[in-house]
């Protein structure tokens, strides 16, 4: 028959630990207080990863050639960067700014003997005009 027996060792260490957090990085030019500073702003990478799964809907790709793996990650890295500066320059959330904007439809007229493209958006409401603005998009008055 097996005999268990608890480490008390180890459980007097913990216990010693307990309620420390530690940090490990490899950025040994900053500080702790720093270390500490940055690693409270993890959260911002987070959120980034979880807009850019959700609510931009980026999803895996299976490419193998390096060219359109590379191509696939600047869209989607331009994506974020965009929808990151409406929602630091409006103060609302990506799901929120994505709301407003999924109403707003684009008519483009194209004469077929001069191919002149005229190109303008619907009336928008007025939560979404300082998005167009913010955007430099002109919406028919």
């Amino acid at each position: 028959m097996t005999e268990f027996g608890l480490n008390e060792n180890i459980l007097k260490k913990t216990k010693q630990l307990e309620g420390l957090k530690g940090y490990i990085t490899n950025a040994s030019y900053l500080t702790d207080k720093e270390i500490i500073k940055k690693y409270s702003q993890l959260w911002q990478v987070e959120k980034s990863f979880r807009i850019s799964k959700s609510d931009l809907k980026a999803r895996p790709f299976f490419h193998t050639a390096k060219e359109k793996i590379e191509a696939h990650l600047l869209i989607v890295f331009t994506a974020l960067a965009v929808i990151r500066l409406a929602e630091n320059t409006t103060k609302n959330s990506c799901a929120k700014i994505l709301e407003k904007l999924n109403p707003i439809k684009q008519i483009i007229i194209e004469n077929n003997l001069t191919k002149e493209r005229i190109s303008k958006f619907i009336q928008p409401s007025n939560d979404v005009k300082p998005l167009l603005k913010l955007a430099k998009i002109n919406w028919v008055t």
